[in-house]
């Protein structure tokens, strides 16, 4: 992850980030890279040899959420999503459990 207070910043740091993996023999996906910013009024994009990125209003970073507005219920329903989808997983089991229990009688 690459932070920075200025777009002019950031796109110069995403670009020399791309060329040192160059030097590695390796390319940025920029299919795949995206950007998040906290200023509405911005409508340019980022470049990075001359392909905008994608702008997005939220991605995940170490774990947590992060929002464009700053608010918190994307990852309050991020945590609520994965412990829902933990649940379903240990009722299946529970229930697999029992129908071998009840099939052994």
């Amino acid at each position: 992850m690459l932070a920075s207070e200025d777009k002019d910043e950031l796109e110069r740091e995403v670009q020399a980030w791309c060329d040192r993996l160059e030097r590695f023999g390796l390319r940025l996906d920029v299919k795949k890279t995206e950007y998040l910013t906290t200023d509405f009024t911005e409508s340019s994009s980022i470049k990075v040899n001359g392909t905008e990125l994608a702008r997005t209003t939220v991605f995940k970073y170490l774990g947590s959420a992060v929002a464009s507005d700053g608010k918190l219920m994307v990852e309050v329903n991020s945590c609520v999503s994965a412990a829902w989808s933990k649940w379903e997983v240990a009722l299946a089991d529970w229930r697999a459990l029992r129908q071998e229990d009840t099939g052994a009688l």
